[in-house]
């Protein structure tokens, strides 16, 4: 059987076609692979980079509260915050974002030598813009709800007791 020009190179056009598609594959699927390697490795690096800025947020509210510096509480604290504390079933204390930069500015919190003062955070979970980190430092444990927000950590809800 002989084909005519025209169907020579419709099938050589056609097997062109077959070549160039299987050599992108070929290709692609390898790099998918490579990028599959070299994903779990940068996964770490991710990772650790998401856990320093939210232990930098943890830090600006607990070094924040010891130093009576007011503006690293309010870069650690959403505009929504809620910080609570049960004391009984009958009552519980709240405190918002306004108060906890005033009682910051006036020093309620304030210690000599922050670096004195106990901030052991310890980041608990996080999953894409939410986290939950446990803050104890010399008179007070955390529990820290933060989002991942318009580039930064916030903290938005705080539960807390005295250390016993």
């Amino acid at each position: 059987m002989q084909l005519s020009i025209k169907q020579n190179k419709s099938v050589l056009k056609d097997l062109f076609s077959f070549i160039s598609l299987w050599r992108e594959f070929y290709f692609t699927s390898n790099l998918i692979i490579l990028l599959a390697v070299q994903k779990n490795k940068y996964n770490v690096v991710i990772s650790m980079k998401i856990e320093e800025k939210i232990k930098k947020t943890a830090l600006n509210y607990v070094e924040g509260w010891y130093s009576a510096d007011s503006k690293r509480m309010e870069k650690a604290l959403h505009s929504k915050l809620v910080k609570r504390r049960f004391v009984s079933p009958q009552e519980i204390w709240d405190v918002n974002t306004p108060w906890m930069i005033e009682a910051t500015e006036e020093g309620r919190g304030k210690i000599d030598d922050i670096n004195q003062g106990k901030k052991e955070v310890t980041i608990l979970d996080y999953y894409n813009n939410i986290a939950s980190v446990k803050i104890i430092s010399d008179k007070f444990v955390d529990y820290l709800h933060m989002v991942f927000i318009q580039g930064e950590w916030k903290i938005v809800d705080v539960l807390w007791d005295f250390v016993k």
